[in-house]
């Protein structure tokens, strides 16, 4: 019984990584698409478009640390309930991974939210 509840936990595991290695690009699944965001950006942008990226990238940031949040618990959890395994560095990685991430959405969320304001102060 409790080893089907540690291969249940493992195959649930190797799921959500699964899915979340599958679309690190785009975390948040709302706000503009990819190709929005670049036309924005070609365009040279209004103050609103770099606030609809400050927008995008700011949610990006929070979907990015929500995942390290995920990862770093995973880890906890397999290291837990299967010992000395590579498991848990796994996760850690991808929960430092995914830190790394959110830190660089939320920088370039800083950024063209500072240059909305400039844009904005300039009218």
């Amino acid at each position: 019984m409790r080893h089907d509840r540690r291969r249940l936990m493992v195959l649930a595991c190797v799921a959500g990584v699964a899915l979340a290695a599958a679309r690190p690009a785009r975390l948040a699944a709302k706000g503009p698409s990819e190709a929005e965001l670049l036309k924005r950006i070609e365009k040279g942008g209004t103050a609103g478009d770099h606030e609809a990226l400050a927008t995008y990238y700011g949610d990006q940031a929070k979907a990015a640390a929500k995942k390290a949040s995920e990862h770093e618990a995973m880890a906890d959890k397999y290291a837990n309930v299967m010992g000395k395994t590579d498991w848990p560095t796994h996760c850690r990685s991808l929960a430092s991974y995914y830190r790394k991430l959110a830190e660089e959405y939320d920088a370039m969320a800083k950024l063209h939210g500072a240059h909305a304001a400039e844009l904005r102060e300039k009218k």
